[in-house]
């Protein structure tokens, strides 16, 4: 019975590895900001959240594949956390939740010598200017105190991508039922924890992204477990 028992799970993990679909490649979608980057970044309401504004996104790109680096046309990050959860001499927390947004709106396109016309040889607008290229929401989110007004804004989140953004980095939707991202943001803000303060100026930053592994091992391994436990019952009465 044991030795049944042994085997039987073996083979169910064989079963769940060999029939786990594949995505496509390892996605790792990355945006990045050129500084110095238009927006701001605030948390202007004592206990509120962090809210960022129309930051400037400059580019996108497979880092895993090292695929072409594309622009992204006229592309705004607006983002709003969860409300304040704590302060402390490093910086301050912020909660995520159902209520919290964050969104990358703009277009795609492949500008080879950065003119930012996309009419010469080579060069195309593969996604619309507008599109909504990423949409979710957070987990977490803080700001680290660098310097008497440097600081980092990181955060951790969820979302869906945009069809076409996720296609042209070899990847199939269908077999992605989410995304996990963070960010990084550096800018310039006075004020110290637990103050208020907004930006006086935004610099680089990174937005990455990967997918969320689908569940399928899982309920391969679960129905395999369910099946040896119907054989092994059976083997049981017989003897």
């Amino acid at each position: 019975m044991k030795k049944i028992l042994v085997l039987g799970i073996a083979f169910a993990l064989v079963l769940g590895w060999s029939f786990t679909p594949v995505v496509g490649n390892a996605l790792t979608i990355d945006f990045g900001m050129v500084a110095p980057t238009a927006g701001s970044i605030s948390y202007n309401v004592v206990g509120g959240p962090l809210v960022g504004t129309n930051i400037q996104v400059d580019n996108v790109v497979d880092v895993d594949v090292g695929s072409p680096l594309y622009t992204v046309i006229n592309g705004l990050m607006n983002f709003t956390t969860g409300n304040l959860t704590g302060a402390g001499v490093n910086g301050w927390n912020f909660g995520g939740g159902a209520l919290t947004t964050i969104t990358i709106v703009g277009g795609v396109g492949l500008d080879l010598n950065s003119d930012g016309d996309f009419i010469d040889l080579g060069e195309s607008i593969i996604i619309p200017a507008g599109t909504t290229l990423l949409t979710g929401n957070f987990g977490t989110a803080t700001v680290t105190v660098i310097g008497p007004t440097f600081k980092i804004a990181g955060s951790g989140f969820f979302d869906t991508k945009d069809r076409a953004l996720v296609e042209l980095f070899g990847g199939n939707p269908a077999l992605i039922p989410g995304w996990q991202g963070n960010f990084n943001i550096s800018f310039n803000a006075a004020g110290l924890p637990p103050s208020t303060f907004t930006s006086t100026k935004v610099l680089s930053g990174d937005i990455v992204n990967t997918p969320i592994p689908e569940p399928a091992t899982m309920l391969l391994l679960g129905s395999g477990l369910i099946g040896i436990g119907v054989y092994a019952r059976r083997r049981f009465r017989k003897n």
